[in-house]
């Protein structure tokens, strides 16, 4: 498959609060609010990431930026295009953007029954530290905290 990474842009908005909707359950961030990621004055540390292919949003990254941590808050990829590499690039296009703004670490949180999802943080480097009882709901259930350290 064949996609770009860029920053996203008002145009891009659409298409991520679809796939937000098609990857997470629980409370889901509305059309505005991932709008307002592009508004310095609402979202100062804001930084997303989209992969795309053609004009169809195949993948996104969610994060905040705060002094030398990097919180990662969402990471999505369109079953269509998983295992093609899109993930990976997206990782890494925050990564390179933490580093280029004095990150030292990024940080996540991932449902515990999401095996997926652990096992592709662990192949890129974020290691467990740590347990949110009950954190998630709709349904509730432990957040496991990952992080991984970033160097030059």
């Amino acid at each position: 498959m064949d996609f770009q990474i860029c920053p996203m842009q008002e145009y891009h908005v659409d298409g991520v609060a679809a796939l937000h909707d098609e990857c997470f359950s629980g409370e889901k961030w509305s059309r505005a609010m991932i709008a307002a990621e592009l508004d310095p004055e609402v979202s100062p540390f804001a930084v997303t990431f989209v992969a795309v292919n053609g004009s169809e949003v195949v993948g996104f990254v969610n994060a905040r930026m705060v002094c030398d941590e990097c919180g990662l808050n969402d990471i999505a990829v369109t079953k269509n295009a998983r295992k093609c590499g899109v993930g990976a690039a997206l990782l890494d296009a925050l990564e390179q953007y933490a580093l280029l703004h004095g990150g030292m670490v990024i940080q996540l949180e991932v449902r515990a029954s999401n095996e997926m999802a652990i096992r592709f943080y662990e192949r890129h480097g974020f290691v467990q530290n740590g347990l949110r009882r009950r954190y998630y709901s709709d349904p509730v259930e432990d957040a496991l905290l990952y992080e991984k350290g970033l160097s030059v």
